[in-house]
């Protein structure tokens, strides 16, 4: 693609994921993702061209950084602007701090899941490797993974239909779980993900413990303490992939996922339900959608709509258990394991690079 000059980088503790595009329209402003028009064909996935991916191993973190960077400058006429995805929790993630070129922008922070990275600089890294021969530095913008899923699952919702844009997206709330190592959400309206002070920390949301009626069951589940995660209370600490292997030993995650009968699916269910619960009464969002890993398991996306209709039906108001519905509210990405795999992250890690560079002209 010699016209491309967007990149979206979407990261992972095992490799990198980065696709190249352009905006057919880049000098006219924009507010919401539907705004776009970015080329399809960059989004198959399948031409070394336009995308590639790029694994950690044993290497360097920055060498593998570096690669990316070259690869990104060799595919690219020069860079005007890269978006920057990946797991947190970020020291800072404000453009104002970005604006003004501060250390803290894009630095990562202590995690309970994911160590390669440490405490590395993103923006930092990612403005010196994509740094042209004429001295030109690239916008770079960094978010988190759910963050950019959440702006690829939009973009391509809108669209679905035929490639005609559904502009009635532009005034939904949407809201992204990443169920995988750790667990995340993000919410975004249009193009505005959903930032305060932090960004958010879903994954330290309490939940209530597992009852199933089988006392042993029970009594085991309220002992249960994950010791790597930060919160032993929180759902990051009771439903991610951690947790289950910390719970299930000598079995695994990847073990119980050939078996998507087994009690433990039950069990997961129900904290993800009252997860999906909480940040229903919070933040009230049009429909939420699920990646990760964890929502690989067969069947599993059943269950946790079934719990979570257990849970609004019991509630006192009639309105939010409507929301219930399976086939429209809380829904699954086309790739189950879109947030691990990288497809809706990259996507979403281009769309916000081309909305942060028309931001800014």
């Amino acid at each position: 693609m010699p016209d491309a000059d967007l990149a979206g980088v979407y990261i992972t503790d095992d490799y990198i994921d980065v696709i190249v595009g352009s905006d057919a329209h880049p000098n006219s402003a924009k507010t919401a993702l539907s705004g776009l028009t970015l080329d399809q064909g960059n989004f198959s996935g399948t031409s070394a061209h336009y995308s590639a991916q790029f694994e950690f191993g044993k290497g360097n973190v920055e060498d593998v950084i570096s690669a990316c960077c070259g690869w990104i400058k060799a595919n690219t006429k020069g860079m005007r602007s890269v978006g920057v995805a990946c797991y947190g929790s970020f020291e800072s993630l404000s453009r104002v701090d970005r604006e003004k070129s501060l250390p803290s922008y894009g630095r990562l922070q202590s995690t309970s899941h994911g160590h390669r990275l440490g405490f590395k600089p993103l923006a930092k890294l990612f403005r010196e490797g994509l740094t042209g021969a004429d001295g030109r530095t690239p916008l770079v913008t960094v978010e988190t993974d759910v963050a950019a899923a959440v702006a690829g699952e939009i973009y391509l919702r809108t669209f679905q239909a035929n490639g005609a844009r559904d502009k009635t997206l532009d005034d939904q709330v949407f809201a992204f779980v990443k169920v995988s190592l750790g667990i995340g959400a993000a919410f975004m309206r249009a193009s505005t993900s959903w930032q305060g002070r932090l960004h958010p920390e879903a994954g330290q949301i309490m939940v209530p413990r597992w009852t199933s009626g089988y006392d042993v069951i029970d009594e085991q589940e309220a002992e249960f303490v994950h010791a790597g995660a930060r919160n032993p209370g929180s759902i990051e600490a009771l439903a991610s992939v951690g947790a289950i292997n910390a719970r299930c030993r000598p079995y695994t995650f990847n073990d119980l996922k050939q078996n998507p009968n087994h009690l433990m699916w039950q069990r997961e269910a129900y904290y993800l339900a009252h997860m999906l619960w909480n940040l229903t009464c919070i933040v009230s969002p049009h429909a939420i959608v699920m990646g990760g890993r964890v929502m690989g398991v067969p069947g599993l996306i059943d269950r946790v709509r079934t719990a979570f209709s257990q849970i609004a039906g019991d509630a006192s108001f009639p309105h939010y258990g409507e929301l219930a519905n399976p086939e429209t509210y809380i829904t699954i990405c086309a790739n189950p394991q879109g947030a691990e795999i990288g497809k809706p992250g990259v996507i979403g890690a281009l769309c916000l690079a081309a909305m942060e560079a028309e931001s800014l002209e």
